[in-house]
């Protein structure tokens, strides 16, 4: 089967089909070929992935010219052994109208298929000449929206934009043990979110490790615990208590206490302050649920991304990252102060990784609740809110406020 890609400049809607139909070959009619052809290698190696081994190749036309694509439709329909599929998801008017002529005129065994990349609800069209010699066409929807390979992960999707990956913090499955070790600590942070990223840099800065070579092993003086300027004693009694930071007596020594974090999540959570609120916000997402199935197909936090291969390419870190079949979700947490150089940045990725199909959304505690010590002021969260409203970022504001669930929600909303 031959799937034919009118080429688009939204990369979604040049692999969309694809996923969908599994073709043995695929075929781009577009005037931009240098570009189709620098793509095609991304999106075989997303296909491949999937064990769908496409031969692909560009076949090259003018701009604008309505015949040129015409002859390019009818050259590449020329085997009667073959069936043909046209992509009628993207591509310009121009290519629209060549098609519905070739449709129109063509014996040969020609359909169409449309899909929605947010729904991921397909349409094929087949056209058939009845006995009288009249052109008819039969419309059968196909449902691809749970359960299936009409999806791309996080990686998938930054490959197929043409960006890579430098890095990305510790992720794990909502069923982990440290899901439970995260609500805890949250609990604890959002009584005050100000005076935990205080605290938190404090710890960080009192605490080093106990050799270069026993990387999991930490170390912090006694005497900064309870002093002024050094560990809170509160903070790190409750660590103690809740086995957060394991104490190693055997390498422990007269005036210093050794100790290993429980895991790497928790390690991050008590060393970086902003930390806790991204694996919260990430651990959230992994809970949403549609129809009794995740609502995202795949998920990141801490994920470090380069617009392009070359070593010194714009580079972006987004706090949390997901994917909704087609849809990306890019996610900014701020437990503290929030300048407008963030929504900037979640405004320019996403357009550079979602090509208008992506969602933006900025989570927020202390900044927007006006019960925290720490609350900009009414003027200045409406400043925030409204550059973001004119960005398309969505605003998710005091979740310290907020009980899980409702939280939950608001994450899976930004999908719905």
């Amino acid at each position: 089967m031959t799937l034919i890609e009118l080429y688009d400049k939204t990369p979604v809607e040049n692999i969309l089909g694809s996923l969908a139909l599994k073709p043995d070959k695929v075929v781009y009619i577009t005037s931009e070929s240098r570009k189709a052809i620098r793509a095609i290698p991304n999106y075989q190696k997303i296909l491949k992935g999937r064990g769908i081994h496409a031969e692909m190749r560009v076949k090259s036309i003018a701009k604008n010219d309505l015949e040129a694509i015409v002859a390019a439709l009818y050259d590449i329909i020329s085997d009667p052994s073959d069936d043909y599929i046209i992509d009628i998801s993207g591509g310009d008017e121009g290519a629209l109208v060549a098609l519905g002529i070739v449709l129109g005129s063509t014996d040969l065994r020609v359909s169409a298929f449309r899909m929605n990349a947010v729904s991921r609800r397909g349409v094929w069209f087949e056209f058939r000449r009845s006995e009288t010699g009249r052109r008819t066409i039969s419309r059968t929807v196909m449902n691809y929206d749970v359960n299936s390979q009409v999806c791309l992960t996080v990686q998938e999707n930054i490959l197929l934009h043409g960006g890579r990956i430098y890095g990305e913090s510790y992720t794990f499955r909502r069923d982990d043990p440290v899901c439970g070790d995260i609500d805890t600590l949250w609990q604890f942070c959002r009584r005050d979110c100000s005076g935990w990223n205080a605290k938190i840099n404090r710890i960080s800065a009192c605490v080093s490790r106990y050799a270069e070579d026993k990387n999991d092993l930490y170390c912090v003086a006694d005497d900064d615990i309870g002093r002024k300027g050094g560990v809170d004693r509160e903070f790190w009694n409750y660590f103690l208590e809740n086995g957060f930071v394991l104490p190693e007596k055997t390498y422990s020594r007269r005036g210093v206490t050794v100790f290993r974090y429980k895991s790497k999540p928790l390690q991050d959570c008590l060393t970086k302050a902003g930390s806790l609120f991204e694996y919260y916000t990430y651990k959230t997402a992994l809970e949403c649920e549609r129809d009794g199935v995740p609502l995202y197909d795949s998920a990141t936090t801490g994920i470090i991304l380069g617009w392009n291969e070359d070593i010194d390419t714009t580079r972006n870190e987004i706090d949390v990252m997901l994917m909704a079949g087609m849809i990306p979700v890019f996610i900014s947490c701020k437990n503290g102060d929030v300048e407008t150089d963030e929504l900037y940045k979640l405004n320019t990725v996403s357009k550079k990784f979602g090509m208008g199909y992506a969602r933006s959304a900025l989570t927020a505690t202390a900044f927007f609740d006006p019960q925290d010590r720490a609350y900009s002021g009414d003027a200045a969260s409406a400043n925030i809110k409204g550059r973001a409203d004119d960005m398309n970022v969505r605003v998710i504001g005091a979740v310290n406020r907020m009980g899980q669930k409702e939280f939950r929600e608001a994450i899976a909303n930004l999908v719905r």
